[in-house]
């Protein structure tokens, strides 16, 4: 009897095991938000997925952001190019990560960048991007 009690607590414990939501998933999750708010052209949305000390080689604070996204977000929209990402590893490193290649733009020339992102009080914010190969 204690033999098929034990037994049937192996075979339910693989079935009543609940996979935690991992750093890989909650990163992945920025990118679909980034992407849906990019989509909307929806500059708040993007903003709020962004570290207030946001710097990559073009941008290096986060007012310019604001104002790299109200000229550019609008000028994507309006050339029929919606960022692709369906092709973004995310890598995890601790409390850091990168997510990409996202793409932007007509094939055969595309932008494609990662995005750079810290964990900070359980969240990911996007801290920098950088051309992608």
């Amino acid at each position: 009897m204690l033999t098929v009690f034990a037994a049937l607590i192996v075979m339910t414990a693989g079935c009543a095991t609940v996979r935690p939501f991992g750093d890989e998933e909650a990163v992945m999750n920025v990118v679909h938000r980034w992407q849906a708010a990019t989509d909307a052209l929806d500059v708040d949305a993007v903003l709020s997925l962004y570290a207030k000390e946001y710097a990559d080689e073009r941008v290096t604070t986060y007012s310019a952001l604001k104002s790299h996204l109200e000229r550019t977000l609008p000028a994507v929209a309006s050339s029929g190019f919606r960022p692709d990402t369906s092709k973004v590893v995310v890598a995890v490193f601790g409390d850091t990560a990168t997510a990409g290649p996202i793409r932007l733009g007509p094939p055969g020339n595309r932008l494609s960048f990662n995005l750079l992102l810290q964990k900070r009080d359980r969240s990911w914010l996007i801290v920098s991007s950088q051309n992608a190969q």
